[in-house]
C-alpha cells in the first residue's frame, strides 16, 4: 500500500473527512517541494496518519495527551530537531492549520524521524 490508498482507506472508511484528506494531500506535496522529502509508505506513513488522525481529532474538540517528556527530550536531542521544527512550522502555515501544542510535538517527532532516516 502507498500513502494515496492509506489516505484512500481512511477516507472510504469515514475515519477522515474529506477536507482532512485533501489538507494531507497537500501536506505531503510540500513535503517534496520545497523540502525535497519525498514521503513514501515506509518513511510517511506515521506522519501521515498521525496528521489525519490529529487534525480529525481538532475538528471534534478532542485533545491529545502531550508526549511523555523523556521521548520529546530524546527528539529535541536529535541534530534533526531543529530543521524538524522549521518544516513542521512551514506545514502548519502553509496549511493554515492551528494545532494544540501537543498535537505539535508529534508532527516535530514525525518529522524528525523522517529527517533521520534520509540522513542515513
Amino acid at each position: 500500500m502507498d500513502l494515496n490508498g492509506r489516505l484512500d482507506i481512511l477516507l472510504s472508511s469515514r475515519t477522515i473527512s474529506p477536507e482532512v484528506d485533501a489538507t494531507v494531500r497537500r501536506v505531503i506535496e510540500r513535503m517534496a517541494d520545497p523540502w525535497g522529502l519525498t514521503l513514501t509508505e515506509e518513511n510517511g506513513s506515521r506522519l501521515v496518519t498521525h496528521l489525519a488522525m490529529a487534525l480529525m481529532r481538532i475538528s471534534r474538540g478532542e485533545i491529545v495527551e502531550s508526549m511523555d517528556r523523556e521521548s520529546l527530550e530524546e527528539f529535541k536531542a536529535s541534530v534533526s530537531f531543529p530543521q524538524a521544527m522549521v518544516i513542521a512550522s512551514d506545514i502548519i502555515s502553509f496549511a493554515k492549520l492551528t494545532i494544540p501544542e501537543s498535537e505539535r510535538e508529534y508532527l516535530d517527532a514525525n518529522i524528525c524521524l523522517i529527517l533521520e532516516a534520509e540522513d542515513k
